[in-house]
């Protein structure tokens, strides 16, 4: 194994003299010298984060570059990988580093482990959900325990396919792996530090009042009684230690998923006071923010409220939420594409365009985006290139005849309307009739033009 000691002490002081280029230099060449040297891809996270974080997003020494996907060779191809992590250091990018170290796990290299799941643990804390990535993830965990029979590694297989299984239900394996899994971990044993004594799991929890703790924190939560009862254990285990992150997570899922809003939000701040890098958590906070305020609208409704006041609170908090992780994590189309729906609804158009003429470029959100964009040149008086979104929305739509086909012929059809395009109006209400004669005003514009 080649001796890097010095090269990681190098990087290190470069990153904090904040000359992060220079260790970015210097990691990539260690990492091509020793790919497995988990300290070289840890060093190499930190400084590209802290570069992102103080350029704001732009692009750093590794611009230029293109990564070599059509590589035969799995090591040029983690390369490639962790050249674009260092310049861009978002999901994506993780997930890619991710998967080629794991494809050097699948082909045999087990010291890979360890730099796989440091890569699909950065992508996971990026808050954004990627399936393969936790399913990659929880196999490697479940793999390292068979390798070395540490119940931890298991614990932490368990956790993820737990969190894959809760956000995708009906995935096609994570249930039968966490079925296994939880048969496995009542097989594990365990040895005495002090005595040298071996237990399997079954008898660790023969005492009454542990096999009962394991029964309730391992359970479905259906109802409050439920939730009451996991969350006296919980707070007893954070009284022992405050500073577990993932305890006051959960108690924040637990009064979230009850409405419990200031409980929930009191929760999460504990958890992102134990660790500020982890922007799951500050979402989830935001999330619990946004839910909040959404609850008031429809409390005020409901009691003869301020209504408008309430949803202004609420677009006002959405915005700002928004801003934060477009700020947080900028290469994000979906942090961007809701930002700019939101400032389309608080009428702020000029921002709202900006934010889709950048998500108009993601597959994801191509076809919404060329819509909103087409509404907001309409409202700027901008006829020409509000017909030109909505073109392109209609030239890429799958469904020629299907509502959202209508409702952008709609659209284009009034823009032309308002701007005394009577021709074309015509032609566009003239196809929308034919298509659904009662669709919308359509047919009554349609006969008011022509009179």
């Amino acid at each position: 194994m080649v001796d890097l000691s010095k090269h990681l002490t190098r990087a290190r002081q470069a990153i904090d003299k904040r000359s992060y280029d220079l260790a970015l230099e210097i990691m990539g060449e260690c990492q091509e010298l020793d790919p497995r040297n988990l300290e070289v891809y840890q060093v190499t996270i930190d400084a590209a984060k802290r570069k992102w974080k103080e350029k704001g997003g732009k692009s750093g020494m590794f611009g230029s570059l293109k990564m070599p996907t059509m590589s035969s060779d799995p090591q040029k191809q983690l390369s490639g990988a962790v050249k674009f992590m260092a310049k861009s250091p978002d999901l994506k990018n993780f997930a890619s580093a991710g998967d080629a170290a794991y494809k050097l796990v699948q082909g045999g290299q087990k010291q890979m482990v360890d730099v796989a799941i440091l890569l699909y643990e950065e992508a996971r804390a990026t808050g954004l959900f990627n399936e393969t990535v936790l399913f990659n993830l929880a196999n490697l965990y479940f793999d390292h325990f068979r390798e070395t029979k540490n119940p931890d590694s298991l614990n932490a297989a368990l956790r993820t396919i737990g969190e894959l299984e809760r956000a995708k239900p009906d995935h096609a394996t994570a249930s039968k792996l966490a079925r296994d899994w939880e048969a496995a971990r009542s097989m594990v044993v365990r040895v005495d530090k002090q005595t040298g004594a071996k237990d399997d799991f079954r008898s660790q929890v023969h005492s009454t009042d542990q096999a009962r703790k394991q029964e309730v924190m391992n359970r479905m939560i259906r109802t409050w009684e439920d939730a009451q009862e996991v969350i006296a254990f919980i707070e007893a285990d954070l009284a022992a230690n405050p500073a577990d992150k993932h305890l006051w997570v959960k108690k924040g899922d637990i009064h979230r998923r009850f409405q419990q809003y200031p409980e929930a939000k009191n929760a999460y701040t504990h958890a992102e006071k134990v660790d500020q890098h982890d922007f799951t958590v500050t979402m989830r906070l935001g999330d619990v923010r946004m839910e909040e305020a959404k609850a008031a609208v429809v409390l005020a409704e409901k009691n003869g409220g301020d209504v408008a006041a309430a949803k202004l609170q609420l677009q006002q908090v959405q915005i700002e939420e928004f801003r934060t992780r477009v700020g947080r994590q900028p290469t994000e189309m979906e942090h961007r594409y809701n930002l700019g729906k939101c400032l389309i609804a608080a009428g702020e158009i000029e921002a709202a365009a900006g934010e889709f003429q950048k998500t108009v470029h993601d597959p994801r959100h191509k076809k919404e985006s060329l819509r909103y964009l087409g509404f907001c040149f309409q409202k700027k008086g901008l006829i020409d290139l509000a017909v030109q979104q909505y073109d392109q929305f209609l030239k890429i739509v799958e469904d020629k005849t299907g509502d959202q086909f209508k409702e952008v012929l709609y659209l284009r059809a009034r823009t032309f309307e308002g701007a005394s395009r009577t021709d074309k109006a015509i032609q566009d209400y003239t196809s929308l009739v034919q298509m659904d004669l009662g669709y919308k005003d359509a047919a009554n514009r349609l006969a008011a033009l022509q009179a």
